[in-house]
């Protein structure tokens, strides 16, 4: 089964590969702190939500054929902290007064 996880904390996007993922601080249903994921966003896969699915089923196929990869997991991202994420693509920085609305 994938681990279903929340993500709590926006790192830095990615500056190699294609979608250019971001880094999010992630906590289990248990608010237990498991670390840091490499974590493709949905808007930048260029397929959509259809896009990430294929790349579960990549990440499940490697790990049956014993390929190594990182063990795939389900983020959740609640609206407040997508929001920053898009304003911090949009203007490179967390928002702040000089940022337009």
């Amino acid at each position: 089964m994938v681990p279903v996880l929340w993500a709590t904390q926006f790192q830095r996007f990615m500056t190699s590969g294609r979608t250019e993922p971001a880094i999010l601080g992630c906590e289990d249903q248990s608010d237990r702190w498991v670390g840091d994921y490499v974590v493709k966003l949905r808007g930048a896969i260029e397929t959509g939500e259809s896009g990430l699915l294929r790349e579960l089923v990549a990440a499940n196929l490697a790990a049956y054929f014993g390929i190594a990869s990182p063990e795939p997991a389900v983020i959740n991202i609640e609206r407040t902290l997508a929001e920053l994420i898009a304003h911090n693509r949009a203007c490179g920085t967390i928002p702040c007064r000089a940022c337009p609305e």
